[in-house]
């Protein structure tokens, strides 16, 4: 198995190979102003490390996955843009009732005893940027009922 991640975070962008029996870990600064060319640099030194081009990396990887702890962190803290969030018809409010997993995770045992008294957080995604869509998939993926 050939793979790459990256995972753009913060301050430094992350890129990991799995390349057969060979796993290589590189890191870039992350380029606020253009995250390619942190995600490229990070690229290129692990493609480096292999002993490949990144030419040849891109040729012969099997998948390239990609991640951003610095669009999380954005989304979490609350300033980067308005987001919305496309939910399955009936699970319109599901989001804004949560359940003590989505904000008991933490809390000592006796807050945790005492969920109905709990301060819930302010929900990511406000209820009036939520739309609902008719489709159903099952347990294992396969579409019940296409969007």
């Amino acid at each position: 198995m050939k793979r790459i991640s990256v995972d753009i975070g913060g301050t430094f962008t992350d890129c990991f190979f799995a390349w057969n029996e060979h796993y290589i870990e590189s890191k870039a600064l992350t380029t606020h102003h253009n995250l390619a060319l942190g995600f490229n640099s990070a690229l290129e030194n692990a493609c480096s490390l292999a002993g490949l081009s990144r030419k040849d990396g891109l040729r012969e990887v099997d998948s390239v996955r990609y991640a951003t702890t610095l669009g999380t962190n954005a989304l979490i803290e609350a300033k980067g843009p308005r987001v919305g969030a496309i939910v399955t018809h009936g699970f319109d409010d599901t989001i804004h009732i949560s359940r003590s997993k989505g904000y008991g995770a933490g809390l000592d045992p006796q807050k945790q005893g005492d969920m109905a008294d709990a301060e819930r957080p302010t929900p990511l995604v406000p209820r009036n940027l939520v739309r609902a869509v008719k489709e159903r998939v099952d347990s294992v993926g396969d579409v019940l009922v296409a969007v």
